[in-house]
């Protein structure tokens, strides 16, 4: 057994916490090293046995798995128990394919061996589930859907505590049929596609809230928008400077012929005013450059996203 005060040891568990100095070709020599040694069980990904609950398979499912809780079913739609499902109600053409780890690990006492379950969209870990055709996928995974009918239709459904989509140049969400094809694509149940793609960005679920849902803005409709309404305005405040010159040329006229008040104090107040005016329009014209795009230059207030694009 390998002394756990060992040099080589702490620096090969190091690696784990040190990414930046792993040289796989030193660093996985010595880790051999170690395990042939004699470790602990599971150490260094080792085997180990995992005292993880028991799958109920179907009749028609076929199972992958490894001791510690990862497995892969191939079988026929069900998302929980063998009367779940398109495959409980013994429909055809609902084949499936379900990637699951951790087995019931979200309830709320620890599984065994000595449990038998079935799959539990809600407990299980984490889930990739593909499914020829589904009783309905959003109600598989616990949500409610009164916008899009997924019933008797193809699905995809990804799960997990944190899930990621990553492309190192772009990342795009289709929805709809493709376009690029001779014949006009179909449904997995041959059926046409009739309604336009959908996408839906939804947090918590679809509750109570879900009318107050708003469609996404479409920066370059805003931008158009309100490029007239500042106009609009900075048409409106030239009109305010254009009266408040002419209010103090008249004022000034009846303050050479009385040479007294109000006509002689209300002077000063049309110059302030004419000099409010023309700072609104400077500030009017800045705000439309920052967030509007009004200028050469993108605006530090854009309205517009340089990554995020919708259609």
């Amino acid at each position: 057994m390998a002394d756990p005060t060992d040099n080589v040891l702490k620096r090969a568990f190091n690696t784990v916490f040190n990414p930046k100095e792993y040289n796989f070709t030193v660093e996985e020599h010595q880790i051999e090293k170690i395990i042939n040694e004699g470790i602990d069980p599971g150490a260094f990904c080792t085997k180990m046995d995992e005292d993880v609950p028991n799958f109920v398979l179907a009749g028609c499912e076929l199972e992958f798995k490894n001791s510690s809780g990862a497995s892969i079913v191939l079988g026929k739609d069900r998302p929980e128990s063998r009367a779940s499902g398109c495959g409980g109600a013994g429909e055809t053409n609902c084949a499936s394919i379900d990637l699951v780890v951790g087995r019931g690990s979200g309830y709320e006492k620890r599984l065994n061996s000595k449990d038998a379950i079935g799959p539990s969209f809600s407990t299980d870990a984490a889930r990739i589930y593909i499914t020829q055709k589904s009783k309905g996928i959003d109600s598989y995974f616990g949500l409610n859907n009164t916008k899009t009918d997924s019933v008797e239709k193809s699905a995809i459904g990804l799960k997990a505590d944190h899930t990621r989509i990553i492309g190192r140049e772009s990342v795009r969400i289709y929805a709809g049929g493709g376009q690029a094809f001779t014949k006009r694509e179909r449904l997995a149940n041959r059926k046409p596609i009739e309604t336009p793609g959908r996408i839906e960005l939804i947090v918590g679920g679809e509750g109570e809230d879900y009318a107050n849902v708003h469609p996404v803005v479409l920066g370059n409709n805003l931008v158009k928008y309100l490029t007239f309404q500042n106009d609009q305005i900075q048409s409106l405040v030239a009109t305010v400077g254009d009266f408040a010159e002419q209010l103090a040329a008249l004022n000034g006229a009846f303050a050479a012929l009385t040479g007294s008040p109000p006509y002689t104090t209300n002077i000063l107040k049309n110059i302030n005013q004419i000099m409010d005016t023309m700072m609104d329009n400077l500030q009017n014209h800045i705000s439309s450059i920052n967030a509007l795009d009004a200028g050469i230059v993108k605006g530090a207030d854009s309205i517009l996203s340089n990554t995020v694009f919708t259609t």
